[in-house]
């Protein structure tokens, strides 16, 4: 479950951060479908510290998915490389089209060790709400390494 008890600073109208608040909560279920259905058709995602291509090693993504079917083919095999993901908000800056989401990202390993990490997601939405663009910034090196 999604965790907005943190949350320090939040510029976003209050409809604006119950669409965070649910998109988030979709991504920690991993609900593929619902999470998709926030994001545009042409939705950018990238990664900051991918590899150029994907390593089948750690399930480490891609840095740039573009296109909705590339984005549901690279976090269908991203989401595998972990049992559970749970976000705490902590800070949320910019407008409801465009702002910067930091949060911790509580982790369950598939070796069952619990992790958090620090991470920061700039969003960019279209007219009618949905995401166009993220950019994700994270050192998601503790989850591909072993314990």
């Amino acid at each position: 479950m999604t965790i907005f008890r943190s949350l320090r600073h939040n510029s976003l109208s209050a409809s604006a951060t119950a669409w965070l608040q649910q998109m988030l909560q979709s991504l920690d279920a991993k609900d593929l479908s619902t999470y998709l259905s926030f994001m545009a058709p042409s939705i950018r995602m990238t990664f900051n510290n991918g590899n150029p291509s994907t390593s089948t090693s750690t399930n480490m993504p891609t840095p740039t998915f573009d296109g909705i079917d590339a984005v549901r083919a690279g976090l269908a095999q991203y989401w595998q490389s972990f049992t559970s993901i749970e976000h705490e908000a902590l800070n949320v800056y910019g407008d409801d089209r465009h702002f910067v989401h930091e949060a911790l990202n509580h982790y369950l390993t598939l070796d069952g060790r619990r992790l958090t990490l620090r991470a920061a997601a700039f969003i960019d939405r279209d007219e009618a709400g949905r995401v166009l663009e993220l950019r994700l910034y994270a050192d998601q090196t503790p989850l591909w390494s072993a314990a």
